[in-house]
């Protein structure tokens, strides 16, 4: 989609997981060491992005149809800047990686934790939208999403002024037991789950469809190849990615039973 070579994955996986992630302490030189590194990884990311969009601009006339390619055309007809392209570029790149790859990783700790859910979308796979959408709100890969205030206001009694940057806990709005009965529970069979997983409004997610469309897809294929997982474990930590923008395993090692087919 973003027509990166297979060969640059596991680098572009490495600058995305360093961007994302949060200082662990407050030792000053951990932290001196630490926004150096994610920088470097900022500048590296850029650079090779800058790198891949002039490439873009010598072939815009071969009629690709990645997404980069297509913000070039709109670059030439002066709808876009290089600079937004390559701004554009790195938030598919982490949001895309990111999100998607830890939406994933949650539906299977979920599905481990609670086998009971596993079996029932093994006998009703028209449950598994119904899955999906409680985890994106049960163990939400986005975790907060930051903003820039364009209009001064109270709330809850807190002065917002014009400029000023705001955090919005979306892992804490989709627990929020206003909205949700029992919200720290999981469960499928919620009447309504108007959860924000996505975000909302004019920034809601643009990969939200393709989002669910893959975790549709491999759940689909998980049922049937596995008749149940369970961790390697159970006494073993599962360590949590170090970043408080999202929430995903750093590994999880598991054990499973595969369907013979007969």
């Amino acid at each position: 989609m973003l027509g990166v070579s297979i060969n640059d994955m596991d680098r572009f996986k490495e600058w995305s997981d360093i961007i994302i992630s949060s200082p662990s302490h407050n030792n000053p030189d951990y932290l001196t060491e630490f926004f150096q590194r994610r920088l470097q990884a900022e500048n590296e990311l850029e650079g090779l992005f800058e790198e891949m969009l002039k490439i873009k601009r010598e072939k815009s006339k071969d009629n690709s149809d990645d997404i980069i390619s297509l913000l070039v055309q709109s670059e030439a007809d002066n709808k876009i800047s290089g600079e937004e392209i390559v701004s554009f570029y790195k938030l598919l790149l982490v949001a895309g990686n990111e999100t998607t790859t830890n939406l994933l990783g949650n539906l299977l700790y979920c599905l481990i934790e609670y086998p009971d859910v596993y079996k029932q979308i093994q006998q009703d796979i028209s449950l598994i939208p119904k899955v999906i959408e409680e985890v994106l709100r049960y163990r939400s890969p986005a975790q907060r999403i930051v903003r820039r205030v364009k209009k001064g206001m109270q709330l809850n009694g807190q002065t917002l002024k014009v400029g000023q940057t705001v955090a919005a806990w979306i892992g804490s709005a989709n627990r929020d037991s206003h909205y949700f009965n029992d919200a720290d529970s999981f469960n499928i069979h919620r009447p309504r789950n108007p959860h924000l997983g996505f975000g909302y409004g004019i920034n809601f997610c643009l990969g939200a469809r393709l989002a669910r469309l893959e975790a549709t897809i491999v759940l689909t294929e998980i049922i049937k190849k596995y008749k149940s997982f369970s961790f390697i474990d159970q006494n073993l930590p599962i360590p949590i990615s170090n970043s408080s923008s999202v929430y995903g395993l750093k590994s999880f090692p598991v054990k499973s039973e595969i369907i013979h087919i007969k």
